[in-house]
């Protein structure tokens, strides 16, 4: 992209002092100065670039006086959310940058200042840049090799980095890894990834991996994970979730993430609540995040304002689709859709049948019966946050594809026989519906689908055709070398 910039500023103000000077000898010296002015080029106006590493850019000025005077320059930054004059820092003083970047994981503008050595003139160019973590974006890989936890991480270029958190702390973490989860959310300033394992819990940071606390610190009381568990931000963004073997625990996030989480929360109101919730920041039950107890076969709910009380959903028995205080079925498998819708996969054992049930907002507002084999094994089940009502999911090694509004499944992949696989996940934004979505140009276009064969896991990428289904009929990208896959999670910027 090209830039032509001059400092209007500095230029008027060259041109003025010319001019008074002249009237000293009260004539007019109408041979004024001509002011130079300066074209940069550059092959793009936005930077990125991880942290630590370096940052090239070679621009190309052109003056508009050519008579052999020379310039200096510098490069520097300040935090486009912040204030230049007191957060000004000096990256360079070359024409062309190549420097390694140890700025602070942010948003920056990016200034080139070139100074011409004859006039003393000051002109100037911004960009933007990002300055990334290492683990800026990519996929959480939670899997064990050699009775071992580790954690992955599949970052958006395509790196991989076998075991982040052991590698960053210079430790080992025991237990079988179970899941993990990074709510990263603009609104509540949220910065951290949950780690869980059969022997023990951990907090780390999110940009550097370095960890914060473990269980007894971070939910004051040792607490281990017997499968899948289900970190959510509340309605509003004002408290949030973690639900553990059916328990729960809560924080509340009014001013900010404090580290620090209630111990499990014992009531009458819940006994196993199931790892998923959907959080209200639109429409009927605002504010509040439901999950579904499946021992009591109802929905309940913690709001924002009291998030350590767990209530019981009101009934809705003339709904036509299903009563939220006797919903009549276990809940197997749960997934966020487009704007406040929510689904449900249900097991009804009196009728030995099972069905799709959606929410809108916290309002019930569909009950699909699927007929399907194999229900009980689903994994991976997730739905697309924008157009179509499509749900991805799998049984043992068949990915398929479910159209909630004409209530049709179909496979459109099949692993060989000797493979399982353990999760789907749609590349979205896991969280706050309302917070910033990626920007990717595969945002809602993309699944990643991790399988497990003879111990070892791996995970494709098939990407989506504007129907929803795999383009090419094949993955566009496989990524190999782990352990058994318990879960994969996206980690947003």
């Amino acid at each position: 992209m090209k830039k032509f910039i001059k400092n209007g500023t500095v230029v008027l103000s060259t041109v003025l002092l010319s001019f008074i000077y002249s009237c000293e000898d009260d004539s007019i010296n109408t041979n004024l100065e001509k002011t130079n002015d300066l074209m940069v080029t550059t092959e793009q106006s936005d930077f990125e670039v991880v942290q630590y590493d370096k940052l090239k850019i070679s621009p190309n000025v052109s003056a508009s006086i050519q008579d052999g005077r020379t310039y200096s320059y510098e490069w520097s930054a300040y935090p486009r959310n912040g204030a230049a004059a007191d957060e000004l820092v000096s990256i360079s003083k070359s024409k062309d940058l190549d420097t390694a970047i140890e700025l602070k994981v942010n948003d920056y503008y990016l200034v080139l200042t070139i100074k011409d050595s004859k006039t003393g003139v000051l002109q100037s160019q911004r960009y933007t840049l990002r300055v990334n973590s290492g683990f800026y974006e990519g996929w959480l890989v939670a899997n064990n090799s050699s009775g071992k936890g580790k954690l992955s991480f599949i970052r958006v270029d395509g790196t991989v980095i076998e075991n982040a958190m052991e590698e960053i702390n210079g430790k080992t973490y025991d237990g079988l890894a179970m899941d993990a989860a990074a709510p990263i959310d603009e609104l509540s300033g949220l910065q951290q990834i949950y780690y869980f394992t059969n022997k023990g819990a951990y907090l780390f940071d999110a940009d550097t991996f370095a960890e914060l606390g473990d269980a007894t610190q971070v939910y004051s009381e040792p607490i281990s994970s017997q499968g899948r568990v289900s970190v959510t931000v509340g309605g509003l963004g004002y408290n949030m979730n973690v639900v553990n073997n059916g328990k729960i625990h809560t924080t509340s996030l009014f001013y900010g993430f404090d580290g620090f989480y209630s111990p499990k929360i014992i009531t009458s109101t819940y006994s196993n609540v199931f790892p998923f919730q959907f959080a209200i920041n639109s429409g009927s039950g605002l504010g509040r995040t439901y999950l579904y107890d499946n021992t009591a076969k109802r929905f309940v709910y913690n709001s924002y304002a009291d998030p350590t009380t767990i209530s019981y959903a009101a009934a809705t028995p003339t709904n036509a689709f299903f009563n939220m205080a006797d919903a009549k079925g276990t809940m197997l498998a749960g997934a966020h859709g487009v704007g406040t819708t929510h689904y449900a996969l249900m097991k009804v054992e009196s009728a030995g049948t099972y069905h799709i049930y959606s929410l809108a907002a916290s309002v019930p507002s569909g009950n699909k019966q699927l007929t399907l084999s194999g229900l009980d094994r689903v994994k991976g089940f997730d739905a697309l946050s924008s157009g179509a009502s499509l749900i991805y999911f799998a049984i043992d090694n068949k990915l398929y594809r479910y159209d909630f509004a004409a209530n049709t499944a179909e496979q459109i992949y099949e692993f060989d026989a000797a493979s399982t696989i353990s999760d789907v996940k749609v590349y979205k934004n896991p969280y706050l519906y309302f917070s910033i979505s990626p920007t990717a140009e595969m945002h809602n276009k993309r699944i990643a689908v991790a399988v497990n064969k003879g111990g070892a896991g791996e995970v494709f990428y098939f990407d989506l055709t504007g129907t929803g289904y795999i383009s090419n009929s094949t993955y566009s990208a496989h990524f190999s070398g782990f352990g058994e896959i318990t879960s994969l999670n996206y980690r947003n910027r």
